[in-house]
């Protein structure tokens, strides 16, 4: 088996995906050129020595006061719990990612926050292990709201990562690169937390950290992809949506890639089906009905370590029984290493699907796998590069429609989400961003938050130089709605939509709703699947939700 093959210390997992950090300047485009016509306002930043590399901000209400807070993970293993009005952290705040115990690893995961215990609390999940930083150990650590560990978990001891990667054990265990996702796996009406390892596992641990039976499952390969939850089958457990590279001499003789459909039942986890391609499966995937024919799909770009046909592709299939979504796959012309988005950009209420390009191209198509905008994310600047991290998508300039916000190796930018036009361009310049930036409420206004690090092109990675940094800009009140407003569209991580909501308070939003019980909410409340309820009052953008 030739596992890893690809994955060198090279490539890294953007809090799922394996990318190239070193991004290389591209030829400037032949599209016309566009000014940045938007501006939002600084509002506050904060300097960390540590790198905030791939950790993908979340905005969420913590400590149950009613405001929202930022949590993100950086490189010397701390995870930071940043009060909206940037006015320091939360007591109690950060707090390092002890696998074992002992020891702080590295975190290149992105925070999820969830209420596992249904006690109207928060617990921050943490995957821990970074490619860049050898010899640590690997595994995944839960917080409570307070900053006391709950309890952590190692993974075992697979390969060797750093350096020439091989087959031979090192005495480090390897962890989750990826985001874990938290869901109700098993039926026992409390989340679990669900996460692929660069152990090629596929691992499902229950509110205390136990793993839930029939797991580990084995994947193909080591897991750099965030899986997405959703159940599919209307029995009251969600299936786990992930994809893994695919190299040879594992359980399939496939090279390239595979996405894995799988459900838990009677205590054993069954694949429902796979669809192999000749790409690795990187990115993480998304969840939605892009096609409005009533039944949800999975939707994804993959990886490069192949570069072939297929590495330009964004695939589609049904959730249901793995079939291919008519229209896709499209070919975007380019290699995409980043997740998708969705949002609905044409205003039509249905999802439609972005992805950002090497070629420093963002494309935008509909459910049907129609071309919307093919646009230059770095029109009216002198050089292009690389697009390696994931994209945003909410309503920046409260015009109702939505906007794609776009991470890039030394600045973010927004563009018009009806026609890709640049609205904003060098936010946050001088920092490189290989994750996605988060849209929320922080202190009374919506705010867009950046957090990535001192360093990139042309600065190395590696330099000391390369410090982390967080950046909170003011939006106004006027945002109406975030259709995906941060890495995996909300806070549990589980990268799904699909038909607007309206009238919701949004769970990522509204504290109080993340997976509480119907005792919290009010028994007689509809309650729709995401732990959201219906409610007269806004207190959050509107929210796809899945029924």
């Amino acid at each position: 088996m030739n596992t890893f093959r690809h994955h060198s210390a090279s490539r890294v997992g953007r809090g799922a995906i394996a990318i190239v950090l070193a991004a290389a300047a591209l030829t400037a485009a032949s599209a016309p050129a566009s000014s940045a016509v938007f501006a939002p306002s600084l509002s506050w930043q904060r300097q960390l020595p540590a790198r905030i590399q791939l950790s993908s901000p979340t905005i969420a209400d913590i400590n149950g006061d009613g405001e929202n807070e930022i949590v993100v993970g950086d490189l010397e293993g701390w995870v930071h719990v940043y009060r909206g009005d940037g006015a320091g952290e939360l007591p109690g705040w950060p707090q390092q990612a002890l696998v074992d115990g002992v020891h702080a690893t590295a975190i290149d995961s992105a925070p999820a926050v969830a209420d596992l215990f249904r006690d109207g609390k928060k617990e921050i999940i943490v995957g821990a292990t970074s490619v860049w930083i050898p010899n640590q150990q690997g595994g995944l650590v839960v917080f409570d709201a307070n900053g006391h560990l709950r309890w952590h978990w190692q993974g075992t001891d697979y390969i060797t990562i750093w350096g020439a990667t091989s087959f031979r054990h090192d005495g480090f265990t390897e962890g989750a690169i990826a985001t874990p996702a938290i869901g109700d796996i098993d039926g026992d009406h409390y989340p679990d937390i669900v996460f692929g390892t660069l152990e090629a596992k596929i691992h499902a641990l229950d509110r205390n950290g136990h793993e839930i039976s029939g797991f580990p499952y084995q994947a193909d390969d080591t897991v750099w992809s965030s899986a997405s939850l959703y159940d599919s089958d209307h029995d009251g457990r969600m299936e786990i949506f992930i994809g893994s590279p695919s190299t040879g001499g594992g359980p399939q003789p496939h090279m390239g890639g595979t996405m894995f459909a799988l459900d838990w039942r009677r205590h054993k986890v069954r694949q429902m089906w796979r669809q192999n391609i000749a790409e690795t499966i990187d990115a993480s995937p998304a969840i939605a009905d892009i096609d409005g024919d009533g039944r949800a799909e999975i939707i994804t770009t993959t990886g490069w370590a192949f570069s072939n046909a297929h590495s330009r592709m964004i695939w589609a299939w049904h959730l249901d029984d793995g079939s291919p979504v008519r229209g896709w796959p499209v070919d975007t012309g380019s290699i995409n290493p980043g997740s998708i988005a969705l949002g609905d950009l044409n205003g039509d209420g249905r999802p439609d699907v972005v992805a950002g390009g090497w070629d420093g191209r963002v494309r935008a198509y509909t459910g049907r796998g129609h071309k919307i905008w093919d646009a230059d994310a770095f029109a009216g600047q002198h050089r292009r590069l690389k697009l390696e991290g994931s994209l945003t998508i909410a309503d920046t300039d409260g015009n109702g429609r939505q906007d794609v916000i776009v991470a890039a190796d030394n600045q973010m930018m927004i563009l018009n989400g009806h026609n890709g036009a640049v609205m904003a361009n060098k936010l946050g310049t001088g920092v490189a961003y290989f994750n996605a930036a988060a849209v929320g409420f922080l202190d009374g206004s919506w705010s867009l938050v950046l957090a990535g690090f001192r360093g990139g092109n042309p600065t190395p990675e590696s330099s000391p130089a390369a410090t982390g940094q967080v950046s909170v800009y003011r939006l106004g009140n006027a945002v109406q709605r975030a259709d995906w407003p941060m890495f995996r569209q909300n806070p549990s991580r589980q990268g799904r939509i699909a038909t607007v909501a309206a009238k919701l308070m949004t769970p990522w939003q509204c504290g109080q709703n993340i997976t509480a019980s119907a005792t919290h909410a009010g028994a007689s409340r509809h309650r729709v699947s995401n732990g959201a309820v219906a409610n007269r009052v806004r207190c959050g953008p509107f929210p796809f939700i899945l029924g």
